[in-house]
């Protein structure tokens, strides 16, 4: 360090000298503290020295901040600050100066240039006014000379302006096809995508659209949007969309609320009237149709006094019909024991007498009731009572036929060997309405009676009953209810 040092020339310099190259006080100067190592004492820029196992910091120049208040410290950066910010404005301003300098000379050097470049006639603005002067006198002595000139000169004033708008309108009409044939473009990709679609719809037939569908759509979307909008036409296709969403909820909603009061129209009918061809849901809705068209054609007062007529026959004609058939076979069964008895009278029987077959009639309470409830229904005109006696008189007959009736699944002889008795009363232990007796009398004395060599005659028992099987059944009338109908065989 002692090198570094310039000595002043005096008696004492000498001393000095030799106290400063001292090796308790001269230092080895290191550039930093990496090359303190070493023999002897040494020193870095900072101040920071080293000698063997001793040392020391030094200072950094920067003031005592670690144990001591940064008030002062502050207060000194402060006034550094201050005093630096007047240098800082002149700097600024020189450097200002220098940039404004520096573009005046780069607007000299390009002016320079230009003027190097240029000739003087294209820069003798005295010259190019006085050239344009002569050239307006010039055209105004042609002018002057011929009238043909101002009229070429106005045309071309007139043309001017609109030439210009023109070359306006041209830039705008390219801007304005170059836009539209890029709008193209995206639509003849998007109708490829369309029709791609449609064709996969139409190949798999997932889904059909009729003529009526396809105006009610065109009609729809034209009635509420604009057509011609293409911006638009995906915002409107949307709305469309949801457009149709809610109509077909809305039309969920109405068809199902029109099958439940169907189908309860439908119970209804049913509950009132028999009618086994037609069911209580909207599939049978045809049927219901068919009753109700009926109905309006014939008129439902017709209709009702139609029935009227019918039932006034099925109750005196048909009724009254089974009450005589009774009667009827009880009069042939008589009529056929007559000629059985009078062939038997001419037979001998047991060598005791001859045998005949008497009818007698039993009665029993159940054939009573039935015979009398049969004439009760029988007699009376339908036609003469009224709308409830004709209902309540309706719902007797209809009780009375399901007495007779015999089930379809009965087999064919047990339904023929039924007696009228036990289907008409519903009971098995009533009696038939008539039985044959078979009685013997004794012959008077005949020659050939006395003769030891006569023998009797085998003769056969015969008998006859009454049989009937009666078969009904309840057809049911759509409009006005069912009819009881009957048929009756006698053997």
């Amino acid at each position: 360090m002692s090198g570094k040092l310039a000595f002043k020339d005096s008696p004492f310099s000498r001393w000095v000298q030799d106290r400063v190259s001292d090796t308790n006080i001269d230092h080895l100067c290191v550039p930093n503290t990496a090359a303190l190592t070493g023999d002897g004492p040494r020193v870095t820029p900072a101040g920071q020295t080293r000698d063997g196992d001793k040392g020391a910091h030094g200072e950094s120049g920067d003031g005592n901040i670690i144990g001591f208040s940064n008030k002062r410290r502050l207060a000194d950066i402060e006034k550094a600050l201050a005093d630096l910010d007047p240098q800082i404005g002149e700097i600024r301003k020189r450097i200002r100066d220098v940039q404004n300098r520096l573009s005046g000379l780069r607007n000299q050097r390009d002016a320079h240039r230009y003027v190097e470049d240029t000739t003087w006639s294209d820069i003798d603005y005295f010259g190019v006014d006085k050239k344009v002067a002569d050239l307006q006198n010039d055209i105004q002595l042609l002018r002057d000379a011929n009238k043909i000139l101002d009229a070429l000169q106005a045309e071309e004033d007139r043309i001017k302006p609109l030439l210009s708008e023109a070359t306006r309108l041209r830039v705008l009409a390219g801007d304005r096809l170059e836009e539209l044939q890029k709008k193209h473009g995206d639509l003849a990709t998007d109708q490829d995508t369309v029709q791609d679609a449609i064709d996969a719809i139409d190949n798999e037939q997932t889904a059909t659209v009729t003529d009526a569908q396809q105006a009610y759509l065109d009609t729809l979307f034209t009635s509420n949007w604009n057509a011609t909008d293409l911006d638009a036409f995906s915002s409107n296709m949307r709305a469309m969309r949801t457009r149709l969403r809610a109509e077909a909820t809305t039309a969920q909603t109405n068809v199902r609320r029109a099958t439940t009061t169907m189908e309860q129209m439908f119970e209804g009918f049913k509950a009132r009237w028999v009618e086994h061809n037609l069911g209580i849901t909207v599939a049978s809705a045809d049927g219901y149709r068919e009753i109700l068209d009926r109905i309006q054609a014939e008129g439902l007062h017709e209709r009702r006094g139609k029935w009227r007529r019918e039932l006034a026959a099925w109750s005196s004609d048909d009724l009254l019909k089974l009450n005589d058939a009774f009667d009827t076979a009880i009069e042939d069964i008589e009529q056929r024991l007559h000629p059985v008895n009078t062939i038997l009278r001419g037979l001998p029987f047991g060598g005791k007498g001859i045998l005949q077959i008497n009818l007698r009639r039993l009665q029993s309470d159940d054939l009573s009731k039935f015979r009398r409830r049969l004439r009760e229904l029988s007699s009376g005109v339908a036609a003469e009572l009224t709308d409830q006696q004709i209902e309540t008189r309706f719902k007797n007959l209809r009780d009375f036929m399901a007495l007779i009736h015999i089930p379809e699944a009965t087999p064919r002889l047990q339904r023929r060997n039924a007696t009228a008795t036990s289907t008409c009363a519903n009971t098995s232990s009533s009696p038939p309405p008539a039985s044959t007796r078979t009685t013997v009398s004794s012959p008077p004395t005949t020659p050939s009676a006395a003769s030891p060599a006569a023998k009797p005659k085998n003769s056969s028992r015969s008998s006859s009953g009454l049989r009937s099987a009666t078969n009904s059944e309840t057809k049911p009338d759509p409009a006005l209810g069912s009819r009881p109908s009957s048929s009756t065989k006698d053997s």
